[in-house]
């Protein structure tokens, strides 16, 4: 019936899709579930209206709360909350405490933190024999555009967490202007760099610094080294506990002993290597690892396409970004 109600095309009494869908579902569903009642239950009637789904409701409105209070949670979101539900129910009927749960997971959370020191030395050792073996490569036009802006955005969130004024100055030079003038020996390349952010600048985009530029093109050359397919430390890194911490002691020990890095500190004596570093490269990890799920994600879902997109649509993943970055319609 309520198939065919859609398919009268009425708009004064047509509903959505999913309306539909969902009362077809619920329809057929309520059935099903009479004919298993009255077939496999001994019953001699079924009041389908005492058929509720609460609980059913109460304990999806758990598992959003569990991801986070987001009402569109994925199918990966609700197993993982399903997950946790189980395992504080197990917790709960076996008698045991969460302390007693996490004095037995200390000696595998303690093997876990072995394996990953040793995944560091191992990287290091690797990234310290590349580079001297093969010296950096120049970076892109475009990737330094986005270096560029990423900087930016590394010195806006140090001066939102960080509580030394003075460290904050490290890696900022105040709000950038609208036009900007570039005067250096290197300004063609620099004003190229920057033009990205000048499109999405509105006034309140900050000015990263010279040194904040250094780092986060260093950080980016190093990624690149270890991340790429050809390398042995792409799986070791990966393959870590936890990735991130491995990658902010790596980029710890191989610019922690750069001899100018040492030297720089604020106006309080902060050490920019002991304080800010580790925070920078971590940041920078999220950001890049992020790209590259969007990548592999963009790259699975082509495949996935009947059949290549027509000329004339003009849309694309990489035309759709573009647009979206630079506000174009």
């Amino acid at each position: 019936m309520m198939l065919r109600w859609e398919a009268q095309g009425n708009k004064k009494t047509q509903m959505s899709l999913d309306t539909i869908r969902g009362v077809a579902a619920t329809c057929r569903g309520l059935v099903g579930l009479a004919k298993y009642l009255l077939r496999q239950c001994d019953l001699e009637y079924v009041l389908l209206g005492k058929i509720q789904s609460d609980r059913l409701e109460g304990h999806f409105g758990h598992l959003r709360k569990l991801a986070g209070g987001n009402f569109w949670a994925s199918s990966r979101q609700f197993f993982e909350g399903e997950a946790i539900v189980r395992v504080k129910s197990l917790i709960w009927l076996s008698g045991y405490g969460l302390s007693t749960v996490t004095a037995g997971m200390h000696p595998v959370s303690q093997q876990r933190l072995e394996n990953d020191q040793r995944a560091v030395t191992e990287i290091t050792e690797y990234a310290a024999a590349a580079s001297s073996d093969d010296p950096a490569q120049d970076v892109p036009e475009g990737t330094q555009q986005a270096l560029h802006h990423i900087a930016g955005y590394l010195a806006h969130s140090v001066k939102k967490i960080h509580r030394c004024d003075e460290c904050r100055t490290l890696l900022s030079d105040g709000l950038r202007a609208q036009l900007v003038t570039v005067v250096a020996e290197n300004a063609e390349e620099k004003l190229v760099a920057a033009s990205f952010t000048d499109l999405l600048n509105r006034g309140k985009l900050l000015q990263p610094s010279e040194l904040c530029l250094r780092v986060v093109m260093e950080v980016c050359q190093l990624y690149r080294l270890l991340v790429n397919s050809q390398s042995e430390t792409r799986t070791i890194l990966f393959g870590s506990s936890s990735p991130k911490n491995v990658f902010r002691s790596v980029v710890q020990n191989m610019l922690g002993d750069d001899e100018e890095l040492k030297e720089v500190a604020c106006g309080r004596g902060h050490k920019f290597t002991s304080n800010i570093l580790a925070a920078m490269a971590g940041a920078l990890f999220n950001v890049f690892v992020s790209n590259h799920v969007k990548d592999v994600n963009s790259q699975v879902h082509s495949k996935k396409r009947k059949g290549p997109p027509t000329r004339t649509s003009g849309r694309g993943v990489d035309s759709d970004k573009i647009r979206k970055l630079t506000g174009a319609s």
